[in-house]
């Protein structure tokens, strides 16, 4: 009896040693060093993300999806500015994006006004660059709020990332020109409350519905 066990545990024992070499490169750990560019970018993309937070949606979108939006919109270019502006009468300063981006140089510059991939544009302090974005795809209407989620949320699945605090203002451009009408300048405590309480405040910015304020109880234990 004592040989058969030691017989059985020598062959478990070569059995394990058969299995551990025979395992998967992919099990082992990653030699990152050695890998190419593309495998590295392959592996990051495929690596678990526990998750993303404070996204801003509308400024996590590509400068050329953001392009291809506004001509299919009937949108213009500021070509001065660099910056969306709403469908237009054409004249020196303004272009139907949809001409625009088929001049290859405005096209890029474009891009490069819409995103953060060559410091310094035209002189904007990297400050500047990033949250100016904002304001000059802002003419985007809020009929892409749901592109820009779906776009975002397709591409951060694809990297295997498992959640998303989202970040979007629906009817942003609305409730601004209300506040603004109300004489609100941001800061001022006294000026918002005159913009909460305007005319066509509580139209522009409904109150959240009670199904996403109100607390869920726990399931009864059986």
């Amino acid at each position: 009896m004592g040989g058969n066990w030691r017989r059985g545990l020598g062959g478990g024992i070569l059995a394990l040693a058969v299995l551990a070499a025979a395992a998967p490169a992919a099990a082992r750990e990653p030699d990152l060093a050695h890998m190419s560019g593309g495998a590295v970018t392959a592996f990051g993309r495929a690596f678990p993300k526990g998750g993303e937070l404070h996204n801003h949606i509308s400024g996590a979108i590509f400068g050329e999806t953001v392009l291809q939006w506004a001509a299919e919109d009937g949108l213009c270019v500021d070509v001065t500015r660099l910056a969306l502006v709403p469908p237009c009468q054409p004249s020196d300063t303004l272009k139907p994006v949809a001409a625009a981006v088929r001049d290859e140089v405005m096209r890029s510059a474009l891009v490069d006004s819409f995103s953060t991939r060559h410091p310094g544009f035209l002189d904007r302090s990297g400050h500047d660059q990033f949250f100016g974005v904002f304001s000059r795809i802002g003419a985007l209407p809020d009929s892409r709020a749901a592109d820009q989620m779906a776009v975002v949320l397709d591409g951060l699945g694809r990297q295997n990332t498992f959640y998303l605090e989202a970040m979007i203002t629906p009817n942003g451009g609305a409730a601004a020109a209300i506040g603004a009408q109300a004489g609100w300048k941001g800061g001022d405590f006294q000026g918002q409350a005159a913009a909460n309480s305007a005319k066509g405040s509580r139209r522009s910015c409904p109150p959240p519905s009670p199904r996403l304020t109100r607390g869920r109880r726990a399931p009864a234990r059986s």
